[in-house]
């Protein structure tokens, strides 16, 4: 008796479906963190943030000096030296940022069978690419956080790797990122995989 010949490769999604997706992802998720970064945050966190905004209008009023006069200097001094204690911000923002995305990302592949509420609007779902079904929870969550840690990640080494992650799938014919590669997973067509 013959073998069943191997099924036939569904439609990859293209680059500009995948990436208007992810920013329909990604706004939502951008309030959420933002919300729970503001209500988790502590004295330290707070008064980092506090700063942040008290330089980011000095900032401003430096700059709309420069509009006036043509003169620089006074906005570039400013540049130069943000206030200590933003760094205590960014890290509660940043952990706060990762796990959101992590956790929204990766629940909705796995409630939703595959799609997240970008994936939907555009047609599109993840499968397993050894079954072809929806990945699993632990595909679904690491994939998440490997595109949580691409965006939130403050890394010189993270920002080369997450620049060659989203412009991958241009280069290849399967149209899979490093989250697709390391996790068995791929993007398709919703309309053509039914």
């Amino acid at each position: 008796m013959a073998e069943a010949p191997p099924p036939i490769p569904l439609k990859p999604a293209g680059f500009g479906w995948r990436s208007l997706a992810f920013l329909a992802d990604c706004l939502p998720l951008c309030f959420v963190a933002q919300y729970l970064a503001d209500r988790t945050a502590g004295v330290e966190a707070l008064a980092g943030r506090t700063a942040l905004e008290a330089w980011v209008n000095k900032a401003w009023q430096a700059y709309l000096k420069v509009a006036q006069t043509g003169n620089a200097d006074p906005f570039l001094k400013v540049l130069e030296v943000p206030p200590e204690a933003v760094g205590d911000w960014f890290v509660h923002a940043g952990i706060v940022s990762m796990l959101t995305f992590t956790l929204g990302l990766g629940l909705q592949e796995i409630f939703f069978e595959g799609r997240t509420l970008g994936k939907a609007i555009v047609n599109l779902r993840v499968i397993d690419v050894r079954t072809g079904e929806p990945p699993t929870f632990a595909g679904c969550i690491l994939r998440s956080a490997w595109k949580a840690m691409f965006l939130w990640f403050p890394s010189p080494i993270i920002g080369i790797l997450s620049l060659v992650n989203f412009h991958l799938p241009l280069f290849r014919r399967d149209n899979r990122a490093i989250h697709d590669l390391t996790t068995f997973t791929q993007v398709v067509d919703g309309r053509a995989s039914r």
